[in-house]
């Protein structure tokens, strides 16, 4: 049997956006678009959609990093608005490192035993102190309420000396709740408890995972 399927103008937009939303979903290369072989695939699915015959391709690395990046975000910013909007949220904050091992402050809403991300601010040239952190928060939590619609009733943080500095100045800044990470404390806890024996090969282990990352 023979198929012809006739791409209109609509099609072609609901096909790119869903193989933006591929690449970003799965932290592909934006690069891998412009590979040939990934066009030819294209083409051999559906015949003219991807630059034969003087058609633009379907997708380019500057298309997905560009206009297309900007769409999907759009629309993520859309759905966790309908999601958190008019309801009650906690506010977390913590320091993570880029694949440059750069740090990075993260900040994300939990609502409703769900977690959605919210802020990545690089550091910079900034030292990530107590009032530095508390400065981001407080924009975040701005942010959420502006932009999303959710109302912020608390705040959760590690349990470090300059979190707790932090917490405080939140709490005096706004009527939240505001409480030192759980998981945090019990890892602490296990630190001090677990014998140096049995501590070291389970680091060794921590540290293969997190320098290997593929």
């Amino acid at each position: 049997a023979v198929y012809l399927i006739q791409t209109t103008a609509a099609e072609k937009i609901r096909i790119r956006s869903r193989w933006a939303d591929f690449f970003l979903k799965n932290r592909l290369s934006f690069r891998l678009a412009d590979d040939p072989a990934f066009r030819a695939a294209l083409e051999a699915t559906r015949p003219g959609i991807n630059g034969e015959n003087g058609i633009k391709p379907l997708l380019t690395r500057k298309a997905l990093s560009g206009t297309l990046l900007d769409e999907v975000e759009a629309r993520c910013k859309k759905i966790l608005s309908s999601i958190v909007m008019g309801k009650n949220a906690v506010l977390s904050q913590d320091g993570w490192s880029d694949a440059h091992q750069e740090p990075v402050i993260a900040a994300s809403l939990h609502c409703e035993v769900k977690t959605y991300p919210l802020d990545f601010e690089t550091t910079g040239a900034e030292t990530k102190s107590a009032t530095f952190c508390a400065q981001l928060a407080k924009q975040s939590t701005e942010k959420a309420e502006e932009q999303y619609g959710c109302v912020i009733i608390g705040f959760v943080s590690d349990s470090k000396n300059k979190m707790v500095k932090l917490r405080r100045e939140l709490a005096e800044w706004r009527n939240l709740m505001v409480h030192g990470c759980s998981a945090h404390a019990l890892n602490l806890v296990e630190s001090t408890a677990t014998p140096e024996a049995i501590m070291r090969p389970i680091v060794t282990i921590s540290k293969f995972f997190i320098n290997h990352h593929k």
